[in-house]
């Protein structure tokens, strides 16, 4: 019988020097505000529930373009330091895991060619980070009288970076041994 081989990539994104101000605001998530009830406590203003949400929205963007050549078996081992309800987080790492890391190929639309690996877990990771989100989702309200109201909104969240050559100069992934 052949032995399943998962393949772990272990990946590293630097918030240092991406986003900005709303609607680039929040960086990556992989909570939404509602998620962070039960870790600490629920966003304490509109605007740090706002930031959450497009830091959610840019987690699910990522995970969808992670997603686009193989489904990942699992994300595992989140971590996020700085991150509070309220704040963001300085970096964020986390490991994916897939089981078909053989079909891990994306096109080089800079050098041309074919990407895999590393290199293409890199690239899908970077493509996220430049693109921009419109979605129509429930955004938490921290002023809601009777404690939290959630409302359908519109929401932007807005590129981190304007190029894929400066997301990928935030991005860090180790191809880890399965063991």
């Amino acid at each position: 019988m052949d032995e399943l081989y998962l393949g772990f990539f272990e990946v590293t994104i630097d918030a240092t020097g991406l986003g900005g101000s709303a609607p680039a605001d929040g960086f990556i998530d992989n909570l939404d505000p509602r998620g962070w009830s039960g870790v600490s406590s629920w966003p304490t203003t509109p605007t740090s529930a706002l930031a959450k949400t497009r830091a959610w929205i840019r987690w699910r963007g990522m995970v969808q373009e992670l997603s686009l050549m193989v489904n990942p078996v699992n994300f595992v081992a989140i971590t996020k330091p700085g991150a509070t309800q309220d704040n963001p987080a300085t970096s964020l790492t986390f490991t994916v895991v897939y089981d078909k890391v053989d079909f891990l190929h994306t096109s080089d639309e800079i050098n041309g060619g074919i990407l895999s690996g590393v290199d293409c877990i890199k690239r899908l990771i970077a493509r996220a980070l430049i693109r921009n989100y419109h979605v129509r989702c429930s955004i938490y309200d921290p002023t809601f009288i009777k404690g939290y109201e959630e409302q359908i909104e519109d929401v932007d969240a807005d590129q981190l970076t304007s190029t894929i050559q400066l997301a990928e100069a935030n991005i860090t992934v180790v191809h880890v041994p399965n063991t």
